[in-house]
């Protein structure tokens, strides 16, 4: 399984009484064949402050909106590495149909004389 917790998902939002809260949802473009792309949300730390939304449980993407964070008021994560909600992403085998392939060829090396 490869990781990355590299990304961190940072915002700014000012929300009305009556519509209090907004979400963060994700999605891809195109899957993988034989491949998952899992993500998971941190809970926001850092310089923020105001109504911070919660994370989602980790999340297989797929072509469908998924919310990863709900519950965001008026609120700011701060700008910028170790400032709002930390995201990991790990590639997997796939759950589904297709599978990975793997090529591998062996080359026999000869010394010329």
């Amino acid at each position: 399984m490869l990781l990355n917790n590299t990304l961190w998902l940072n915002y700014s939002s000012i929300k009305s009484v009556a519509d209090p809260t907004r979400n963060v949802s994700v999605k891809v473009n195109a899957l993988i064949p034989g491949i998952d792309i899992h993500v998971t949300a941190a809970a926001a730390t850092g310089s923020g402050g105001g109504t911070l939304g919660t994370p989602a449980a980790q999340i297989t993407l797929s072509a469908a909106d998924q919310t990863i964070i709900s519950g965001i008021g008026s609120a700011f994560t701060g700008n910028g590495a170790n400032n709002g909600h930390n995201l990991t992403y790990a590639l997997a085998a796939g759950s589904g149909p297709g599978g990975v392939a793997v090529c591998m060829r062996i080359y026999r090396q000869q010394r010329l004389r």
